[in-house]
């Protein structure tokens, strides 16, 4: 005789709990969406690009293990100052360096520094020098929301200098959803041709132990610095100081456009090697998902 109706007062509470509903899976597709694509905000970015990504780095690809150091550095085009001792005048060294990787599988990514030059006329003969080449290999072992830990394996070609390895830890702590720092560890180790002037061959072990510092001012826009420090064959000691700042654009493609200033301090008395004093580099790195 009656039919049955929805009160009306529970309307409102049926239509609040559907849209929160919507909401919720909406959210839900738009985590998954975020986890398996890169992000934008280099603060949410792990040691490695997330789903299958080419990057091409005519900048630094990190701040810490590829960017610090004798081996693992060079990335981006580089203004640079080298002491050559008292009797001669400081130098200006022009270098680029231009890049590809590829990551897969969420904790793996291959690496290789294709182009390395170095642009000034430092002898005087007009010649551009083609550097060593580099290849490294990463791998994240442990991945949390908070941190992430790696392995990385270097290696330099000497198409210029010696051949070098190179055995690496990475690791990845965020603070804050807008803070993250970098820490690496690594071990190089260099087969330096005559090191010491007497006929053979020498091994040189070199310490590398970089710290860097990230902080997303907006989403797109980050800054931060870097220091650490360097032993070279396990004697002398250099710390660099850096700050850099960077901006990304892009959305399924990023691009990164960073600026760079270091300053070299410590220790460094190696004989015949030259000493930076500073640094300036202009980068960009852009990622391509596939």
């Amino acid at each position: 005789m009656f039919r049955e109706r929805t009160p009306r007062h529970r309307l409102p509470r049926l239509l609040a709990l559907g849209l929160a509903l919507a909401a919720l899976g909406a959210s839900a597709t738009t985590a998954e969406a975020q986890r398996r694509g890169n992000p934008v905000s280099v603060t949410q970015r792990g040691l490695v690009d997330r789903s299958v990504t080419l990057r091409v780095d005519a900048g630094p690809p990190d701040r810490t293990l590829l960017d610090s150091g004798k081996l693992g550095e060079g990335w981006g085009l580089r203004l640079i100052e080298i002491d050559r001792g008292r009797d001669e005048d400081d130098e200006l060294a022009l270098i680029w360096g231009v890049g590809v990787a590829l990551s897969f599988a969420d904790r793996v990514e291959i690496g290789l520094k294709a182009v390395p030059l170095r642009l000034d006329d430092d002898r005087g003969d007009d010649d551009v020098r083609f550097l060593d080449m580099e290849a490294y290999g990463r791998f994240v072992f442990f991945a949390s929301r908070r941190v992430e830990i790696g392995g990385q394996l270097l290696l330099q070609f000497p198409t210029w200098d010696d051949f070098g390895m190179g055995f690496g830890v990475p690791l990845l702590f965020r603070l804050h959803e807008r803070v993250r720092l970098d820490v690496g560890a690594e071990l190089e180790i260099v087969f330096d041709d005559d090191v010491d002037g007497d006929g053979d061959d020498d091994v040189v072990a070199n310490f590398d132990l970089p710290f860097a510092l990230f902080i997303n001012a907006t989403p797109r826009f980050f800054f931060g610095g870097r220091s650490g420090v360097t032993v070279y064959d396990l004697d002398d000691v250099e710390v660099p100081v850096s700050a850099f700042v960077g901006y990304t654009v892009g959305r399924r493609h990023l691009a990164d456009f960073t600026a760079t200033f270091t300053w070299f301090g410590g220790d460094r008395d190696r004989q015949g090697v030259p000493d930076r004093e500073w640094e300036a580099v202009l980068g960009v790195t852009g990622r391509f998902a596939l």
